[in-house]
């Protein structure tokens, strides 16, 4: 095997093992629950970095080798993403437009690579990591549409107890300030019925439309990931920066130079 080959093997072994403890299993990892929604370990939240990282990466390094990569690391954490949150085809849906986002950023990353005299590895990653992100969090989104969170609002058709608490802060920060008048037990007691009002006023505005919780908890979840997506790029694209130097100074890979020629314009 040649060491090009064994350095492919290494990549996708890594992808695994970081794809492993990004989603994880059991209480760890990326996964939901009945109190806060979306729960990310910190180990899952660097194993994320790392790995779009080393998508990017591998994007970048191997690209002239084979047009599958993009496929086969799709289906590395599209299948380990299915272990994890269950086989639907709404899943399956999302593994499909994970992998297509893959071969969107394979393309971006060969063509700023091919296109530049010079190799800018932030450049390069920058570009790459944008689609990766975006899939992943399009992952997590479809896994929203059926926790255990949406089917209970679902199910039960009010919203969830942690809801009423937070009404409750709310109302002591606005209403408890303006009862100087009253003894603690009778401000206790206004601010409980006022905190339970609202939230039953809100559960009966909102009761017909919590059979569209899951949908609905799944896109509001896909637009704050989406709107941080900026944060999450930058910190990889430092993360990839910081792994193709050290690639670079263990000569894994070289930079070289060539001769090229280009076209140009004559009147």
């Amino acid at each position: 095997m040649s060491s090009t080959n064994i350095k492919i093997v290494v990549w996708h072994v890594l992808v695994v093992l970081f794809a492993l403890l990004m989603w994880g299993s059991g209480s760890s990892g990326t996964h939901f629950n009945e109190v806060t929604g979306l729960d990310v370990e910190p180990v899952s939240f660097f194993a994320f970095l790392f790995l779009t990282s080393l998508i990017a990466l591998g994007y970048t390094i191997f690209r002239a080798k084979s047009r599958l990569w993009p496929l086969t690391i799709s289906l590395i954490v599209g299948v380990l993403f299915m272990a994890q949150f269950g086989f639907s085809l709404l899943n399956l849906l999302g593994v499909a437009i994970f992998t297509g986002l893959n071969y969107e950023a394979s393309s971006r990353v060969g063509k700023e690579a091919s296109y530049r005299l010079k190799i800018d590895s932030h450049t390069i990653l920058r570009r790459g990591l944008a689609p990766i992100i975006i899939g992943i969090f399009i992952l997590i989104s479809f896994a929203g549409y059926r926790s255990s969170l949406a089917e209970d609002i679902k199910s039960k058709g009010r919203l969830p107890n942690q809801v009423q608490e937070f009404i409750r802060q709310v109302v002591e920060k606005t209403v408890g300030n303006k009862l100087d008048g009253a003894t603690p037990k009778e401000k206790q007691s206004i601010m409980s019925e006022v905190s339970r009002q609202v939230f039953q006023d809100a559960n009966n505005f909102l009761k017909p439309y919590f059979r569209y919780a899951p949908p609905a908890l799944a896109f509001g979840l896909f637009l704050i990931l989406l709107g941080l997506s900026w944060l999450f790029i930058s910190i990889s694209m430092l993360v990839g920066a910081l792994l193709f130097w050290v690639l670079k100074k263990t000569n894994v890979v070289e930079i070289k130079t060539k001769q090229v020629e280009a076209e140009i314009l004559v009147v």
